[in-house]
């Protein structure tokens, strides 16, 4: 679960990507220069609030840069934004705190912010020389005068600790009711660092946002349950097909599986809903779809087309796209087909969505890395690789239900990799855990508290950089092994192997993970982890750098020779076992003269 420590490298990470992105950010000053720098990011920090308002969906990247003022003259103003006709005129300050353990909301600053407001709606624009103020501050004067919109937002978001102290509200009562005076609805809304991180989350998780509908058959039962409600009742087959043929795998963005394909399971169901005799029963024999969504509606219990707003399906997949499977087959298969459905309400809830997939999940296997998928850090990552070329599947099945999506949306993938290779990679490349890596998958994926290694492997400092560094020397193990193992006779396969070794040796099939982490040990130097460049130098040395890779592949190989040679003959010993040995490992580094790579 993620914290205020973890949100904020998170969030430093998002605008350090935004300040690449969008230089303009910098305005006059040069980049080169460290004061330059965390002015950029604090303007980036505004940027950053405005794409993530959740009143403000619509707002474009150019509308978002074109809205900031900060600046001489601004007025404690730092974005005005005025959006299309009968939506909220927003007036924005933001303070971006470093460090937001102890810091409060201060009095001084919403004081000024309010007067800003009071200077927009009635100050002399004329004095102001700054010229992106006065533009911004006319739009606002014209689109509040026309009485067109729903009313002025006005929004202090900072990433501090303490909210609201007496003092603080007590201003925003005052002026709450000294603007209502004017005939005009305002609001003021504070955003602190546990809200931000709230609004991050919520946009990170919620990739689609659906509405739709679905016909009940009968009477359904209405459960009130406190902060949460929900509706159970049954649906025809034939419905759910078509709401998946509509929707695809964007009404299973929620789930910790996608489609998983012709495993066991779905091709029961398929079995089922096909049989004529066993297909009334369906309801009967199968589990049933659960559906998660901020708010259901309905008529009345007897009259029940219950509309769902932000529905995601979060247990159910294998049965909605079996169904689906068999209804694309033949329309007239599913007439006889009636499914159990449960509708959950709980707006915003992100980690409640996630307990209940977790707790409802039980039809198919669940794999430990299946738990992880939908963490914020790996829709986070998924997102960032995709937009350099490479598809991370961090659910089963995701592939499989996008590919054709991506498609359509002409989006070039130059490679694809899981999420359990990843981890595997990168507890081999940079936490030097390669017979971990090899023989104990599940510790990938427990926290550090259940004495697994995610929390280290998967920190809010991970790059995608480092998932491409780790997968590749991984990759490099295991094309030259092929290289060298292969049928060829000769030629450049001995030239991977030590002098006075003609064959390769026969534990090489066993040995890329430790030859990658050795690679990674001789040569890496940890303390550029965070250097993009130096992760861009190794990456491409490892893929075209033959010669002094190669030199360096023959010293580990013979260092391995020696080993082995020490220990083949002692009882007990395996090659197998050798290698899924992460002692072995340590003391074959202590043998190793690191030559890091410059």
């Amino acid at each position: 679960m993620m914290d205020i420590t973890n949100f904020m490298q998170m969030l430093d990470n998002q605008l350090q990507e935004l300040l690449e992105k969008h230089p303009l950010l910098y305005g006059r000053h040069d980049p080169q220069q460290s004061r330059a720098a965390e002015f950029a990011k604090d303007r980036a920090f505004i940027m950053w609030c405005l794409l993530h308002l959740p009143d403000y969906p619509d707002i474009e990247i150019q509308e978002a840069i074109d809205a900031i003022i900060d600046g001489a003259e601004d007025k404690g103003i730092d974005a005005i934004y005025v959006p299309e006709k009968g939506k909220k005129i927003l007036v924005m300050q933001t303070k971006h705190r470093r460090k937001p353990q102890g810091e409060g909301i201060k009095k001084n600053d919403l004081i000024q912010l309010i007067n800003g407001v009071e200077w927009l709606l009635e100050g002399d624009l004329s004095t102001i020389g700054n010229s992106q103020f006065r533009a911004r501050a006319e739009e606002f004067r014209e689109a509040y005068q026309s009485f067109e919109y729903e009313c002025v937002k006005i929004v202090f978001a900072a990433t501090v600790e303490h909210g609201l102290s007496g003092e603080v509200q007590d201003e925003i009562d005052a002026a709450l009711k000294k603007f209502q005076k004017r005939g005009t609805r305002f609001d003021i809304e504070i955003l602190t660092v546990e809200k931000l991180m709230q609004l991050f989350i919520t946009q990170v998780h919620q990739s689609f946002s659906l509405s739709i509908h679905l016909t009940l058959q009968g009477t359904p039962y209405l459960y009130e349950g406190g902060a949460a409600r929900a509706l159970i009742g049954t649906v025809k087959g034939v419905e759910l097909a078509k709401l998946f043929d509509e929707h695809q795998y964007r009404i299973l963005a929620a789930n910790i599986r996608s489609f998983l394909g012709n495993v066991k399971i779905n091709k029961g169901i398929q079995a089922t809903a096909r049989d004529q005799n066993e297909s009334e029963f369906f309801w009967f024999y199968n589990n049933g779809v659960t559906f998660v969504c901020d708010e259901f509606s309905f008529r009345s219990l007897n009259d029940t087309t219950v509309k769902l707003d932000n529905a995601q399906i979060i247990n159910g997949a294998q049965t909605i796209s079996s169904l689906w499977q068999v209804w694309q087959e033949s329309q007239s298969a599913l007439q006889n087909i009636n499914v159990v459905v449960r509708i959950i309400e709980k707006k915003g809830d992100i980690d409640f969505r996630r307990k209940v997939t977790l707790f409802t999940n039980s039809q198919n296997a669940v794999l430990q890395s299946d738990l992880v998928g939908t963490d914020t850090i790996q829709i986070e990552l998924k997102r960032r690789l995709l937009e350099m070329g490479y598809y991370y599947e961090i659910r089963r099945g995701d592939y499989r239900s996008e590919r054709e999506y991506l498609e359509s949306k002409e989006i070039v993938i130059q490679d694809t990799f899981t999420l359990k290779f990843a981890a595997q990679a990168l507890a081999t490349f940079f936490e030097q855990l390669p017979a971990l890596a090899k023989s104990q998958t599940v510790k990938l994926f427990l926290s550090q508290e259940d004495g697994g290694y995610y929390d280290k492997i998967f920190s809010p400092q991970t790059k995608p950089l480092h998932l491409i560094l780790a997968i590749t020397a991984l990759r490099r193990a295991s094309q030259i092994r092929d290289l060298i193992t292969g049928e060829e006779v000769g030629g450049s396969k001995t030239e991977w192997l030590p002098k006075g070794h003609d064959t390769p040796p026969i534990w090489l099939p066993h040995a890329d993970y430790f030859i990658a982490a050795l690679i990674g040990y001789r040569h890496f130097n940890l303390s550029y982890v965070n250097d993009q460049s130096y992760l861009e130098r190794f990456a491409s040395w490892l893929k075209s750098d033959e010669n002094t890779l190669k030199e360096s592949y023959k010293y580990l190989i013979e260092i391995l020779y020696r080993t082995i040679e020490g220990k083949e003959n002692q009882y007990g010993y395996s090659h197998p076992k050798f290698f899924k040995n992460q002692s072995e490992y340590n003391r074959l580094k202590q043998e190793i003269k690191q030559v890091y790579l410059d």
